[in-house]
């Protein structure tokens, strides 16, 4: 038993939805939950290594604690488990010889996508993803090279968006990382030339945002949605010495042209219903996990009713239909 199985997944996803159906058998925590026990467990893990100083050992020792708790009492996104397994690969990644290259921020990537695989944990795995942007800026220093591995991932991870992944964990994993990506692209940039705007960055992410937002209408995706709307809000900022005002006119602009780009979606949009519709409706957020549900259920055959059977026999005496024993 590896971890959650796919009807696992799929069960605690529902349960999310509808707290009163019935949830897997493995133990997980909520996110702020799940964060506090992952940093008392890296304490404790600290603590430990303050004692035996031992970075094998305390490897070993955390990967068997945290497959102990996977296996045998189905821990499985507590945050504790996590940890350990975190913080074996750190301690094994600090055993190992230092050359103080660059490439060693790939090796740590390396170990943050084994901790996600394993995990099944999306961010784990978008945290592989920008530190291989971090290693391109730092490598070239360069803002061109950590911004095209950010935007060939982002795009790579909305073509992924766009299949029907039968895990959950899956699909997060893509969503959460094509949002970052952009951000941890153009954080390298503002790093390397010194928060100076770039006309060139500007268009890239302009271009790229407007392709990604074709694409999240097109599929009605939220998290590639998100994605480029990011992307166009970084090539604006990045533009923003395109127009020689105070931030004060800027600012009056800016909203001048929302309130119109809203004016406009909300006119289009009026008499809609079908796609995106902004008509109020009585669906409410428990239909979705009732559908599911409903599907779950049709998908187990209803035990079949048995006749009514006449019993034989009768009385030994009476008269008129009645008899006088049972």
């Amino acid at each position: 038993m590896i971890g959650p199985s796919v009807a696992d997944e799929r069960a605690n996803a529902l349960h999310a939805l509808v707290p009163a159906s019935a949830a897997s058998t493995w133990k997980r925590h909520g996110v702020i939950l799940g964060l506090v026990f992952f940093w008392l467990t890296l304490l404790g893990v600290s603590a430990l290594s303050l004692l035996f100083p031992v970075h094998v050992f305390i490897a070993m020792l955390c990967i068997a604690l945290a497959e102990f708790l996977i296996q045998k009492k189905h821990f499985f996104g507590t945050g504790i488990e996590l940890a350990l397994w975190s913080a074996a690969l750190v301690h094994f990644i600090l055993s190992l010889p230092s050359s103080g290259k660059v490439e060693a921020i790939l090796v740590f990537a390396l170990a943050a996508a084994i901790v996600g695989l394993r995990m099944r944990n999306a961010f784990a795995g978008a945290l592989a993803s920008i530190l291989v942007v971090a290693y391109a800026a730092a490598k070239w220093h360069s803002a061109w090279p950590a911004i095209a591995i950010a935007l060939v991932i982002a795009v790579a991870c909305v073509l992924a968006l766009m299949i029907e992944w039968r895990r959950p964990s899956s699909e997060q994993l893509f969503a959460f990382t094509a949002v970052v990506m952009p951000v941890a692209g153009y954080v390298a940039a503002l790093i390397l030339h010194d928060g100076k705007p770039d006309l060139s960055i500007a268009a890239t992410f302009a271009i790229a945002g407007s392709a990604i937002l074709v694409v999240g209408i097109m599929r009605r995706d939220r998290a590639t949605m998100i994605t480029a709307a990011i992307m166009i809000a970084i090539a604006s900022i990045e533009a923003r010495d395109l127009v020689h005002e105070s931030y004060e006119v800027k600012r009056m602009f800016a909203g001048a042209l929302l309130v119109a780009i809203a004016a406009a979606i909300s006119r289009a949009l009026r008499d809609a219903k079908r796609g995106f519709v902004i008509t109020p409706s009585s669906m409410t957020k428990y239909d979705e996990a009732m559908q599911i549900a409903g599907t779950i259920a049709m998908a187990h055959a209803s035990p079949a009713h048995a006749e009514p059977q006449r019993e034989s026999g009768g009385g030994n005496f009476g008269g008129a239909g009645a008899s006088g024993t049972y």
